[in-house]
């Protein structure tokens, strides 16, 4: 079910999944909506209440501060899901790709109330170059500007990316998708340019989860051309520990049919 909840100007969109006692907080992935980790629901449903919030800039959220989405305003919009769903105030977190990135740096800046982290291909494992330059650096950000006006200038400069190998084929593909079309390139900005400060500090991730007692349960396609299985090493790394990863024959998009059964499994580990 769709619902909507009010916080400052803005308007975020979620799903609610399940009637189980244990809270899930999910995070679908880039460009994903809310109703991606709907497909748990018959496998989970009757143990978990999956709230999938759609992040700014995503179908049905409104984000209309006209500045970054900072921790502290998914804390708030956390707080006020938990209240409006009369939730319990100790959950565990799910996220996809850059949603599994939110989930991270969630976690690593608010753990006291964070059980158990599911992570599906999470991003952000590593920082790459070119990311960095675009949203970090004043060139970066003229870059930006030219890729909004010209859909020509954009294929160029991620060409460029693509020629020097600092994306892959795939991904090299998947961009030349999205900057075709004028709506998307303005997402593509609006998205990286929102969630730009919301980066993992692996080594804070990996003291919290110590700190806390907190297990990390991390899913890899083994595959993936967007989100490379070696990654990993950098994960693993900070918590050997408290992170456990797991890699099945599968690409990028591990939240479909053929790979819910190994999803549900880490729900249900310890």
């Amino acid at each position: 079910m769709q619902k909507y909840i009010q916080y400052l100007d803005s308007t975020f969109s979620y799903f609610v999944y399940g009637t189980g006692k244990q809270t899930v907080f999910c995070f679908p992935g880039y460009g994903s909506r809310g109703e991606q980790f709907g497909l748990l629901e018959p496998y989970i449903g009757n143990d978990f209440t999956l709230i999938s919030l759609e992040l700014p800039f995503h179908y049905g959220t409104r984000w209309r501060e006209h500045r970054m989405f900072f921790v502290s305003d998914l804390e708030a919009v956390m707080g006020l899901i938990t209240k409006e769903e009369n939730l319990a105030e100790d959950i565990w977190l799910a996220g996809f790709s850059l949603g599994g990135r939110i989930a991270i740096n969630y976690f690593q800046q608010r753990p006291q109330h964070i059980k158990k982290l599911v992570l599906l291909a999470p991003d952000g494992m590593h920082k790459i170059f070119w990311y960095w330059l675009i949203v970090e650096t004043h060139f970066g950000n003229f870059l930006l500007r030219m890729l909004n006006r010209s859909s020509k200038w954009a294929e160029k400069l991620i060409k460029f990316f693509y020629n020097i190998k600092a994306i892959s084929a795939s991904m090299y593909v998947m961009a030349k998708e999205i900057i075709t079309y004028k709506e998307e390139r303005k997402l593509l900005v609006k998205r990286w340019i929102t969630f730009r400060k919301m980066h993992p500090d692996l080594k804070k991730f990996g003291e919290n989860l110590q700190k806390y007692h907190v297990k990390a349960l991390v899913l890899f396609g083994e595959h993936d051309k967007v989100i490379a299985p070696a990654t990993v090493k950098h994960l693993k790394k900070v918590a050997p520990e408290q992170i456990t990863t797991f890699t099945i024959n599968a690409g990028h998009i591990l939240l479909r049919e053929p790979h819910l059964k190994e999803i549900t499994k880490l729900f249900y580990m310890s």
